[in-house]
């Protein structure tokens, strides 16, 4: 005899699937602080909350004063505050698929929800918090729409998370807003009062947790409008700044992603949908996080399909007819099999067992097991971050000083690690990592900042540079600012460190207009011979298609190819917008040693002769104009011979010892120069020398090896 079927049987077994993805995707699995590049500023994001100053009128970037939510670290409450912030994303996570597991009729729909957004949140590619943020604030907005009883609840929420992500990070607020921004729209498009009412709340939510937001963390309109401004700077200038060439094969993969979802799109409007609008408001975010995934595709295009599959997973929960359910399953499947070798790519290995293991809930255990016992996580990484930094310290001597004197910091380009585990008074730069001044607005900006009552006593500096940059060329204001206020203290040539204190009284700080040219792109042009710093001011414009594909995906990169004097061949990676802040381009050193030489304003190889090249530059109009302009000081004596004399001792400075100005025209041995160099040899930086295509491909270029205190180039 066969038993009776509960008629809530489905409904059980929903809810037995909700419980076991929010056991799989329980937030936590926290970091602990180390050293790099991206660390760096991880950290800088956790400390300033606990700081004085303020996002607008002291600092900026791509993340805002609530980034520490999206990156937190142990320091002060912030790691709590994070923790309830993602208990609270989750809470609503499940009420949201609680709503929809009591109301279903069948099970297939959360089954192939759940499956297909634990293979877009973990089992695939790692799909980023903020990502996960954007995807929740899908489902609360789709919820606004399907729900009579609960959508003010849902729209309020989706208001306040959108205006909070704004305020966590500026490029992933953009997409909360045009997903926002887009339903809204669709809404007044409908016509109908109930859509029309949502739309207002849609509104009126939003703009309601922006004014809160703006005002406990910005404090004022000024420091709003500011924030803003330089924000945009940042964002406007990324897609020429940092942009990289990533896999055409993945470009083209993104490509078939967005079509599939298109015909998704199409399909829902012929079949005259409920979805049909919502599906329309989410294109203008998928274009955005294309190209937050692809204009440095240096691994950022990681996100862009899980986004893609997250809002497909949505659309099992919505749907309803069996042809809407078959469409999302075979576009799911078709964007999930264009993801896998990007996923394959980016994880050393994919095995069987982690993946049932993300379908049984059992990655999420760990995670809640540190909520329960938080205070033994926060040892744990604090243990962590302790055993990370036992490599990261300055020298001692350079510790007491800083002490002694209490002496304000800063770190130049990137390192701000050295503040936290010397535990140093932090002055930060506004743009906190100097290469992020991408136009020449946030150049000036910090180059003022250097040049205010308010600039850091010292600055730690480490002459390196990612993407074939030169550290004088990212911020050409900066450096101007630089060279004028500050003057060598200490150096470590060893760990390529250099201490630089501020001047008693600054430089001279006139520029003289000396000559105008235009030259042509991918053509030789002479240097002018001085004995003073020049500065070419280059006014490099967009074409009209230039502008566009700025607009539409990225402007790729533009090179300075110089030839110095002893023939040396080089080129440097550089943002042609703050090419109008005047690059310094005669003393332009390659190695540490010859930027020991410049700081001391000791004789170093001048560039004779340079071209503008790179792929970028077919975006740009033929012709260059080329103002250049010369400083008054620092000026430099006779440069000389690279042969030397036999030495009288070791070459260099012993690693942080207090430096002394070399006497102009020394017959012996220049301090700072890497090793010694026998009688009758030219120096090893000159002599060893390897050839390297350029980015242009046209010629072939001299590239010094780097000598064994060299610091190779960090990517992002």
């Amino acid at each position: 005899m066969q038993l009776p079927v509960p008629h809530n049987t489905p409904r059980f077994w929903n809810c037995v699937i909700v419980c076991i993805f929010l056991v799989r995707t329980f937030p936590g699995d926290f970091k602990p602080m180390r050293p790099g590049l991206d660390d760096s500023w991880a950290y800088a994001l956790n400390v300033l909350p606990h700081t004085d100053f303020l996002f607008g009128r002291d600092v900026v970037y791509t993340y805002g004063p609530l980034g520490f939510l999206l990156e937190p670290l142990n320091v002060g409450s912030n790691l709590i505050a994070a923790t309830a912030f993602r208990l609270s994303i989750h809470a609503i996570l499940a009420a949201c698929l609680l709503y929809f597991a009591l109301r279903a009729s069948s099970v297939l729909p959360m089954m192939l929800f759940v499956i297909g957004y634990l293979m877009a949140l973990c089992a695939v590619i790692k799909l980023e918090f903020s990502y996960h943020l954007l995807v929740l604030q899908s489902l609360l907005v789709l919820l606004a729409f399907r729900s009579a009883r609960f959508w003010g609840l849902a729209t309020a929420a989706a208001g306040v998370l959108a205006a909070s992500l704004l305020f966590m990070k500026f490029g992933i607020g953009l997409l909360a807003l045009s997903i926002y921004v887009g339903a809204a729209v669709c809404c007044l498009l409908a016509k109908q009062q109930p859509a029309v009412k949502v739309a207002l709340t849609v509104v009126g939510s939003y703009l309601v947790a922006f004014a809160v937001l703006a005002a406990i963390y910005l404090q004022s309109i000024p420091n709003l409008v500011a924030w803003i401004t330089h924000t945009i700077d940042i964002s406007d200038g990324f897609s020429t700044a940092l942009s990289s060439d990533g896999s055409p094969t993945f470009l083209l993969f993104a490509i078939l992603s967005a079509m599939v979802y298109a015909l998704i799109t199409l399909c829902f409007f012929r079949w005259k949908s409920d979805l049909r609008g919502a599906l329309v408001a989410f294109v203008p975010a998928i274009f955005l996080a294309f190209k937050h995934g692809f204009v440095r595709a240096d691994g950022h295009e990681r996100n862009f399909f899980p986004f893609i599959l997250g809002l497909i997973s949505i659309l099992f929960l919505l749907v309803a007819s069996r042809r809407e359910l078959l469409a999302a399953v075979i576009g799911f499947c078709l964007v999930l099999a264009l993801s896998l070798p990007v996923g394959t790519y980016y994880r050393e290995q994919w095995e069987l067992p982690s993946f049932v293991d993300t379908l049984l809930g059992n990655g999420g255990l760990p995670n809640v097991i540190d909520t329960m016992d938080f205070r033994r996580a926060q040892r744990t990484l604090d243990l962590q971050s302790a055993a990370n930094f036992r490599t990261n310290q300055l020298p001692e001597a350079w510790i007491h000083d800083i002490r002694e004197h209490n002496w304000s910091v800063d770190v130049m380009p990137w390192e701000l690690t050295y503040v936290f585990v010397n535990h140093l008074n932090w002055a930060p730069e506004p743009v906190l990592q100097t290469y992020c001044a991408y136009t020449p607005a946030l150049d000036q900006w910090s180059a003022e900042h250097f040049d205010a009552n308010k600039a850091p006593d010292v600055l730690i500096v480490e002459f390196s540079a990612i993407d074939q940059r030169n550290l004088l060329l990212d911020t050409p204001a900066v450096t101007r600012s630089i060279l004028w206020n500050y003057e060598p203290y200490k150096q470590s040539l060893r760990d390529n460190l250099f201490l630089l204190k501020k001047r008693p009284q600054p430089l001279a700080k006139d520029l003289v207009a000396l000559t105008q040219q235009e030259i042509r792109k991918g053509e030789w042009s002479k240097v002018p011979d001085s004995d003073h710093a020049l500065f070419a001011h280059l006014e490099l414009s967009l074409s009209a298609f230039g502008r566009f594909m700025k607009t539409l995906y990225c402007i790729p990169a533009v090179y300075v190819d110089v030839v110095y004097q002893s023939g040396r061949r080089q080129y440097y990676r550089f943002t042609p917008e703050v090419g109008k802040d005047g690059l310094l381009l005669n003393y332009l050193p390659s190695t540490r040693t010859e930027f020991s030489d410049l700081l001391h304003n000791r004789p170093i190889d001048k560039v004779a002769k340079l071209r503008l090249s790179g792929p970028g530059m077919k975006y740009y109009g033929p012709t260059v104009c080329v103002r250049w302009e010369q400083a008054r000081e620092p000026r430099f004596p006779v440069q000389l011979s690279t042969t030397f004399a036999e030495p009288a001792g070791p070459l260099g400075l012993p690693d942080s010892t207090l430096l002394t100005s070399a006497l102009p025209g020394h017959p012996g041995t220049l301090p700072g120069w890497a090793g010694g160099s026998p009688p009758g040899t030219t120096h090893p930086e000159h002599s060893d020398a390897t050839l390297q295509t350029p980015p242009n491909g046209d010629s072939l270029v001299s590239q010094s090896l780097l000598q064994p205190e060299e610091h190779t180039p960090v990517g992002r």
